[in-house]
């Protein structure tokens, strides 16, 4: 599987720049953007729909072809948060604050784009989806990451 021009959505759409339908994504940066190839992107759009709230980018890239493990926990009282791929941890580079849903279109889907378009045709597979009623500390997001490394060759 390649990246693409616009990359590969794991949750929301793949246009990770103007997530309108979802509030927000979590894509792996394509070839359209040079210099972000390959890094996990969460992108939240503001209450209008209008403009970005937050985009943050990894600093460890997703590897094509091998079992990765990307987190995302946001303590959203705090307005904070961290971006993990492989283990590298990348705070949030601007203040999170929750998507305005009042004007959602589109039912969230994993491994689809949830706009009634059907499944996304990428080729990826993916192991485990595991979410939390709370924001998970960096301590626990490496401990998790350890102990699912070994299991998948990584």
């Amino acid at each position: 599987t390649a990246f693409g021009s616009s990359g590969l959505a794991l949750l929301g759409d793949t246009a990770d720049t103007q997530p309108t339908f979802h509030g927000f994504t979590l894509t792996v940066a394509g070839t359209g953007s040079p210099s972000n190839t390959g890094k996990l992107a969460l992108s939240v759009i503001d209450s209008t729909q209008a403009a970005l709230a937050l985009r943050t980018l990894s600093t460890g890239l997703v590897v094509l072809n091998q079992w990765n493990f990307v987190a995302v926990s946001v303590d959203e009282a705090a307005g904070t948060g961290v971006i993990q791929v492989n283990g590298s941890q990348d705070a949030f580079t601007s203040t999170y604050a929750s998507p305005d849903t009042s004007n959602a279109t589109a039912t969230l889907g994993i491994g689809q784009d949830g706009a009634g378009e059907g499944p996304a045709v990428s080729g990826q597979r993916s192991a485990n989806l595991i979410m939390w009623d709370r924001s998970l500390s960096s301590v626990e997001l490496t401990a998790l990451f350890s102990a699912t490394k070994g299991k998948f060759g990584f």
